[in-house]
């Protein structure tokens, strides 16, 4: 009979049951997310660790998002269900972003993972900037990295501007 359509998944809420399914021991709670994407989303949760996924029904897409001690890792994409509750259970197991990206090759965040591990806040936000794309700076973001004063500066966008300040923590201290 083989996995069930992408479509049925998505009407019959049958993502519940395959990330229970995949993931027995952990949490799974389904919201509601009117208006964005299928109209809801689902989040499993194990300890300090979560999976947040995200269906697009119209097409055929979901985003993944892994979650550790309050922090976003990742902003992932796929068309498989069994890479997101693969991954899924992979991750909630405990494994490590290397091990993860290892097994699902799809979910590699491991520099940023990295730098979430290493508590440099200025690294973390440079690695998300550009694992992320999600303000389409990817060729000025690995330009800025290669330039050390930048480099070691905090980077940020306001009003759609990438900027940089001198720490993370020094909000009015303007930069380049």
């Amino acid at each position: 009979m083989g996995e069930p359509a992408f479509q049925d998944l998505v009407d019959a809420g049958g993502l519940k049951a395959v990330l229970q399914a995949a993931c027995p021991d952990c949490d799974v709670d389904m919201k509601d997310a009117p208006g964005a994407f299928g109209e809801f989303s689902a989040v499993v949760r194990k300890g300090d660790r979560e999976v947040h996924v995200i269906p697009l029904k119209n097409k055929c897409l979901f985003f993944v998002r892994h979650r550790l001690r309050g922090t976003y890792l990742s902003w992932l994409a796929t068309t498989e269900l069994v890479e997101v509750t693969g991954s899924a259970a992979t991750w909630l197991g405990g494994a490590t972003a290397r091990e993860l990206a290892a097994e699902w090759p799809f979910a590699d965040f491991i520099d940023v993972a990295d730098a979430h591990e290493s508590g440099d806040r200025t690294e973390l936000r440079w690695q998300m900037f550009r694992a992320h794309k999600q303000h389409d700076l990817g060729e000025f973001i690995e330009a800025a990295m290669r330039e050390q004063s930048l480099r070691r500066m905090y980077p940020f966008t306001s009003l759609f501007w990438m900027s940089f300040r001198p720490t993370a923590a020094e909000c009015r201290v303007p930069g380049p």
